[in-house]
């Protein structure tokens, strides 16, 4: 069996005789695929294959190697000196949390050709009224930059308790941490929210403390309801400590959960500030998903205070993810991997495009040095990136 390639013509490239993870579940395995252009056009056995080499036709034989689509991180803070390590660990999207002006430097990459990964961008919530200039803007550059939407801030963070409690820090002098400026107004950030979804923007808001993500979920919830939104996309960044009785909302009005695998080593330093009753519910990832949310999980590199503190290696991250300091919060591989591709795809509505090989999709894929599905878990993060492939075309070669 194998899926009908988009046309008959001979293929620019074929990767042959590998193990590809297409990820599509009506064909999730296949031996090769081929690359016409900037999309993929067959996926299917080596033998099928065979119809669409021609004179001028580029064979990559990938000798068992494993091939899966390139990663979407899904929470990243862009700078261009980060270029080569994204094709380096394999990330071929990148959606990025940025400022106004950061813009025009993203499109002048793009026109220079010097971008080898996408770029998918949220601005802050309070330019909503001029956000359809700014995706204007960034649709010249032919999918290479798209402004996706909106990014509030509900409140701060667990390091330095300013993220907000239901109950208050272990420390009593922190109080509870509270609601950031931009959201104390309730009618304020409805009216954001409300402009937000007149000019067809997506909308994402840090929420860290289990108070914030009560209040953003209530907010979307009335949001939801007001506009009779039946695709929305609204997700909840971070979602760092979830309340028990607040992981059923998030199913209950279809609610993305853009999470952050690695954070969850901050689990032992956490029990210090909000006990260990709390730190059960943090970084939930299954109890998450169980309830419905719809996961994508993102670096959130460099870290807050500009530094590498937190790994940019997708792989890593799903590491951190099977092997959670909660067991009952872990996630298999096969998750992991669907949270990095599929879900990130998702939530910026480009499951259409990116996510999974399959015939029409972009050509943005990795081939690795092994299959993370077979390796044990503590060796995820080891595995190499042999190719990155973005547009169809090579943008990363490692060592084999």
């Amino acid at each position: 069996m194998s899926r009908d390639h988009v046309d008959h013509l001979p293929a620019d490239r074929i990767l042959r005789g590998g193990s590809i993870h297409t990820q599509d579940p009506s064909y999730p395995w296949a031996e090769a695929l081929a690359v016409s252009g900037n999309r993929i056009s067959f996926v299917g056995s080596n033998a099928d294959i065979e119809s669409l080499v021609g004179p001028h036709t580029e064979i990559v034989e990938l000798d068992g190697r494993f091939v899966m689509p390139g990663f979407n991180d899904a929470h990243i803070h862009f700078t261009p000196s980060m270029l080569p390590l994204l094709r380096e660990c394999g990330i071929t999207t990148a959606q990025t949390i940025s400022q106004v002006d950061d813009l025009p430097e993203y499109i002048r990459l793009a026109s220079e050709g010097a971008l080898t990964a996408r770029l998918e961008v949220r601005l802050p919530l309070e330019t909503w009224s001029e956000f359809p200039r700014h995706r204007a803007l960034a649709a010249q550059t032919g999918g290479m930059v798209e402004v996706i939407g909106l990014k509030a801030y509900a409140d701060g963070m667990l390091r330095r308790q300013t993220a907000f409690l239901v109950e208050p820090y272990n420390d009593s002098t922190s109080g509870r941490g509270s609601l950031s400026q931009a959201v104390t107004g309730t009618a304020a950030f409805d009216r954001m929210l409300d402009g937000a979804v007149s000019v067809g923007a997506g909308v994402s808001t840090h929420s860290i403390g289990d108070a914030a993500t009560r209040f953003v979920l209530e907010r979307y919830e009335h949001l939801i309801a007001r506009h009779k939104l039946a695709d929305h996309r609204l997700r909840v960044i971070h979602a760092s400590l979830v309340s028990p009785v607040d992981f059923s909302r998030f199913g209950a009005s279809n609610i993305i959960a853009e999470v952050n695998p690695y954070h969850a080593s901050a689990i032992p330093w956490l029990r210090n500030i909000v006990g260990e009753p709390r730190t059960r519910w943090a970084f939930a990832f299954r109890s998450l998903k169980a309830n419905g949310a719809r996961l994508c999980f993102g670096s959130d590199y460099p870290g807050p205070d500009g530094w590498p503190e937190f790994p940019l290696s997708p792989l890593l991250g799903i590491q951190a993810a099977v092997l959670h300091e909660n067991a009952e919060e872990r996630l298999s591989v096969q998750e992991g991997l669907e949270a990095y591709t599929i879900g990130s795809a998702y939530a910026s509505r480009h499951e259409d495009l990116k996510g999974t090989l399959q015939a029409g999709m972009l050509a943005d894929l990795i081939v690795l040095s092994n299959n993370p599905l077979e390796v044990p878990a503590d060796r995820i993060g080891s595995i190499r990136v042999i190719q990155t492939w973005m547009n169809g075309k090579i943008v990363f070669r490692g060592t084999s």
